[in-house]
């Protein structure tokens, strides 16, 4: 059995992908998430900018950036991100959770819960939704509807 690829040479696999395709974005996209993982988060920064710059019109970078950033940085920023994450892929569930986290961080309990039910309703199991809206309703002070996402969650595991 082999051992799992540790972050590191993650890191020293897709920079020498990079050496040999700078134009490429995925690289940057994976470099940045093994960097991110590391806790480097400039350099993981860096890398989703240049994805970016390489693609703009792929969702999934600007998925990861406004993550990043929320977790670590402005999040009015990282709901810009997330907000053209959903623009550009708009029926992905990860994408429409991933900007009512930010929602709910920023306060704007309505829109969060919005678009926590637009992902429940096409998938009513997903997981992460469920924690997310289950963190909307503690927020809005309905305490029962979040014990029933809450056991919800617990049903599923």
């Amino acid at each position: 059995m082999t051992e799992p690829e540790t972050n590191d040479k993650k890191i020293t696999r897709f920079t020498s992908l990079i050496k040999l395709n700078p134009n490429n974005g995925v690289n940057y996209y994976k470099r940045g998430i093994a960097y991110s993982d590391n806790g480097q988060i400039k350099l993981a920064l860096a890398d989703f900018n240049k994805a970016i710059e390489l693609d703009d019109k792929e969702a999934l970078y600007y998925y990861v950036r406004g993550m990043l950033i929320l977790n670590h940085g402005n999040q009015r920023k990282a709901l810009i991100d997330l907000g053209i994450a959903t623009i550009l892929d708009p029926d992905s569930l990860l994408l429409l959770s991933g900007r009512a986290d930010a929602l709910q961080k920023l306060g704007k309990l309505d829109k969060a819960l919005a678009d926590c039910n637009k992902v429940l309703k096409k998938d009513s199991k997903y997981r992460l939704d469920l924690y997310v809206r289950q963190r909307v309703y503690k927020s809005m002070g309905s305490d029962e509807l979040a014990k029933a996402d809450a056991d919800l969650i617990e049903a599923l595991s």
